[in-house]
């Protein structure tokens, strides 16, 4: 127990035990205007997902370089292609110290094809990175692993098949502390 400012005493480290066995949860600070400071760094483990909106969606050069963001009245939001059998990409930093394990692209049909490449800032071209052909819009993609460097990110392409149609409404990236491997 520390002192508070009006001299009361209130808990700023409290550990207690879990609701299931090998489980102690801990809470750090006093309050909501309570600040804790690390001054080293900080491990955190577990899995974090990185969102990816549908205007980070760009169209390839096929059919030409345009693609539409949708939003109607029903409540529809994505993006789609300008032609019938076009690529969508999205290009997605790993945060340092993180590890991509999996992509997810979410739509509406789930026949088209996902394939999840490891590009660098400093080269052309893309590394394959989804054995075995991809996944499919909907279904979480089998990958390997892909780890930060201070070059390297991950380029999601998605091949749409009808342009009137098909249409992505985002993306998730799992990415996990690279130590936790």
């Amino acid at each position: 127990r520390v002192a508070n400012h009006d001299g009361g005493l209130g808990s700023g480290l409290v550990m207690s035990g879990g609701s299931v066995d090998n489980e102690v949860n801990v809470t750090i600070g006093l309050g909501a205007n309570s600040v804790v400071t690390v001054p080293g760094n900080l491990v955190v483990s577990g899995s974090t997902v990185i969102k990816v909106l549908p205007s980070d969606f760009m169209a390839n050069e096929d059919g030409g370089a345009n693609k539409s963001i949708l939003y109607d009245d029903s409540g529809v939001l994505g993006v789609r292609t300008s032609s019938d059998n076009a690529e969508l990409y999205a290009f997605v930093e790993i945060p340092f110290g993180k590890t991509a394990t999996s992509v997810i692209v979410h739509g509406n049909d789930t026949g088209n094809v996902v394939e999840v490449f490891e590009a660098a800032i400093d080269a052309s071209g893309l590394t394959d990175r989804t054995p075995g052909g991809g996944c499919v819009v909907g279904t979480a993609c089998n990958m390997t692993d892909v780890e930060a460097s201070d070059k390297n990110y991950l380029a999601i392409r998605i091949t749409t098949t009808t342009a009137a149609s098909d249409i992505v409404y985002g993306a998730a990236v799992t990415v996990i502390n690279t130590n936790d491997l």
